[in-house]
């Protein structure tokens, strides 16, 4: 007969119910910063100037964002792009969904978006298409926003193992805008 002590029943008891605890992130396949630019139909480094949530029909609350473009790096003409992300709050009423981006009105950052054919754009890879500018010791540095999730990749035996994502690491804008623009170069010569 096997005897269980009681610690080890209760550390058992202990791992079942950890592992029936509700999820708290998304899983998302990890893009590298070359599949993220490819993927844009916009990367711009702007200014967000304006925020509004919308209720959809379906019940979904989402959040536009009116972003001044600064720059452009693939795309241009308008000096203003709409970006619409999931979640947002609207009175009593909120929706969270972990994995899209957070930004705020007066937020600075890179955005790689798709356009929804309605004036209206999304970002690529939810969070991963927006890098956040701050300053640090007096450089603009680019970071990635990695709260609420895990990025998965397959590897080549078939393997899924987590994913560094489009930035691994904070950046000085000054490099990361110039690699992208490299990106978005190099794909146009091998469009020709």
């Amino acid at each position: 007969m096997l005897r269980i002590g009681s610690r080890a029943l209760l550390f058992g008891v202990f791992a079942v119910l950890a592992a029936a605890t509700p999820a708290r992130g998304s899983v998302l396949i990890g893009l590298d910063l070359d599949e993220l630019t490819a993927q844009a139909d916009r990367i711009v480094l702007g200014r967000v100037v304006w925020a509004e949530p919308v209720r959809h029909q379906n019940g979904q609350i989402h959040t536009r964002f009116r972003v001044q473009v600064e720059r452009d790096l693939r795309g241009s003409g308008d000096q203003e792009i709409i970006v619409q992300t999931l979640g947002g709050r609207i009175g009593e009423l909120a929706m969270r969904v972990e994995g899209a981006p957070s930004l705020q009105v007066g937020d600075r950052a890179v955005v790689f978006v798709e356009d929804d054919g309605n004036a209206v754009f999304r970002p690529v890879g939810m969070a991963q298409g927006v890098m956040h500018v701050r300053r640090e010791s007096g450089h603009e540095m680019v970071a990635p926003d990695s709260r609420g999730m895990l990025l998965l990749r397959r590897d080549a035996s078939g393997r899924l193992v987590r994913s560094a994502g489009p930035l691994p690491r904070k950046e000085q804008l000054d490099t990361f805008l110039s690699r992208v623009r490299d990106i978005v170069a190099r794909e146009r010569g091998a469009a020709r």
